[in-house]
């Protein structure tokens, strides 16, 4: 179904629109035991507008990626020069101070950036920014499908 916005003209079609949940999780490698896995998303034309929660009670092993990273975005995004920052709402008990993130170019997946230090922001290491205790984050923002 097309629905039209000022007019009946192709240039005022909206032919995309999707409202839908997905399961995040972060970095594989781990064994984490999960309290919540919240994703929710709204899709417009080639927009992705999506907020996330996951919780954790507890994780052990190590992960096979260097970067910490939130899998499982509905979407895969398309190719931007930096990438599509998104907004880390908040964090609780991560075990680093994570204020940074982005969607990474032609995946599903976010990036996880620290605080700045010395004026530029690094990537956060995933077996230090996933500790061993309970941790919480939240992340929201939008991205363009591929």
């Amino acid at each position: 179904m097309s629905i039209f916005i000022g007019g009946t003209g192709s240039a005022n079609e909206l032919d995309d629109y999707e409202e839908g949940t997905f399961v995040p999780s972060i970095n594989s490698g781990f064994t984490v035991t999960y309290n919540t896995q919240t994703g929710r998303y709204t899709k417009i034309g080639n927009n992705v507008h999506f907020s996330l929660y996951i919780g954790y009670n507890s994780i052990s092993g190590s992960s096979d990626n260097t970067n910490a990273r939130i899998n499982g975005l509905p979407f895969t995004s398309g190719n931007q020069t930096l990438g599509y920052g998104v907004t880390v709402s908040w964090i609780y008990l991560l075990g680093q101070d994570v204020q940074h993130a982005y969607v990474q170019n032609n995946n599903q997946y976010i990036e996880l950036l620290n605080a700045p230090s010395g004026g530029s922001r690094n990537h956060t290491n995933a077996n230090s920014c996933w500790d061993a205790g309970a941790s919480y984050i939240h992340v929201a923002g939008t991205y363009q499908t591929a």
